[in-house]
């Protein structure tokens, strides 16, 4: 997902094995990782002109387009991805020599939807690990790891490198209110990992259309159906998120784009707003990534399963004294 130092290059993956990585050109990561969740092949030009720089997720099969064709594509674009891994040892010995294939993906939410023991996850990360140390994607519901037991997320994170979460706060009907709990569940992210994984944090840019399903029609403590408060983000909302994310020492922002309903609907819902604001954003974001630096962490996780202190949402972001689990820290910018 970038135009920085980046080598684009068609490379022929047919026959394409490790003892030819000394003859690739190799690719500049990104300093700060701004992507975008599963997006088909035609929708390329349209996100690199928002200024994303990596993808996250591909959908195979989407179009007509394999996991192959889609991943150069994506090399020729420019882009960077996080894709998942196949059986097959040969694709793994590709993805291993692979410079714009920044980490594997495990399934997602494994604690949420995607409904998989710790267990599954661990071995996936010991299989994959055996065939090559590229690092492991592992993406966590963030609304979950305010209620689902901590020993739980110990284990899960031991699948896994680097470490995301979604909790669209917006389109659960939260309202703007709650956006700070993006950067209370990046901290407790932080505990439970003693600070030494990478995180990012899913940002919503689109209406989700969740007030169609079932569970919408819950009431809320007013007696009203979560449903009426339920609606894409604005794009100073939007905004927020980011700010919250990146003062709180995210590794990167995933952009959530899709429309999902009561199964799934479209892969881009983002408004106009939202993308005028997100190609703001994502100019600063790149032209600033030096200067972005993870906030300090607390040493070791705490182990108890308890409940996170709630922070002012009015209470200015950089240089703010946090106290979690007992632990006091202050989020701030490298300077």
């Amino acid at each position: 997902m970038i135009k920085r130092n980046t080598c684009l290059l068609a490379i022929l993956l047919t026959g394409w094995i490790a003892s030819a990585q000394a003859d690739l050109p190799v690719s500049t990561p990104p300093k700060f990782l701004i992507g975008v969740w599963y997006q088909p092949a035609s929708n390329f030009d349209k996100w690199k002109a928002r200024g994303i720089n990596t993808l996250v997720g591909c959908p195979s099969g989407a179009e007509g387009v394999s996991r192959e064709q889609w991943m150069d594509a994506a090399r020729k674009a420019g882009f960077f991805y996080i894709v998942k891994p196949t059986d097959d040892p040969e694709d793994l010995k590709k993805d291993l020599v692979d410079p714009n294939l920044l980490a594997w993906e495990q399934p997602d939410e494994p604690d949420g939807a995607g409904d998989l023991p710790p267990e599954k996850i661990i071995a996936n990360y010991k299989a994959w690990k055996a065939a090559g140390d590229k690092p492991i994607f592992l993406n966590v519901d963030g609304w979950k790891t305010q209620y689902r037991p901590t020993a739980d997320y110990l284990q899960y994170f031991q699948g896994a490198d680097w470490i995301g979460f979604d909790y669209y706060v917006i389109n659960r009907g939260e309202g703007p209110g709650n956006i700070a709990r993006l950067g209370e569940r990046l901290d407790k992210i932080k505990l439970w990992t003693g600070g030494k994984k990478q995180i990012y944090v899913f940002v919503e840019s689109s209406d989700q259309d969740l007030k169609i399903t079932d569970w919408a029609a819950t009431p809320d403590a007013t007696g009203k159906p979560i449903g009426t408060k339920m609606r894409g983000p604005t794009a100073d909302e939007m905004k927020r998120e980011i700010e919250v994310s990146v003062a709180h020492g995210a590794a990167g922002i995933i952009y959530f784009p899709d429309v999902i309903g009561k199964g799934w609907e479209k892969f881009d819902g983002t408004t106009p707003e939202c993308e005028a604001m997100m190609k703001d954003l994502n100019a600063r974001l790149t032209a600033t990534a030096e200067k972005l630096s993870p906030s300090k962490s607390p040493a070791g996780p705490r182990t108890d399963g308890g409940r996170d202190k709630p922070a002012d949402p009015k209470a200015p972001l950089d240089g703010r004294e946090m106290t979690i689990d007992g632990v006091t820290y202050i989020l701030k910018r490298k300077p």
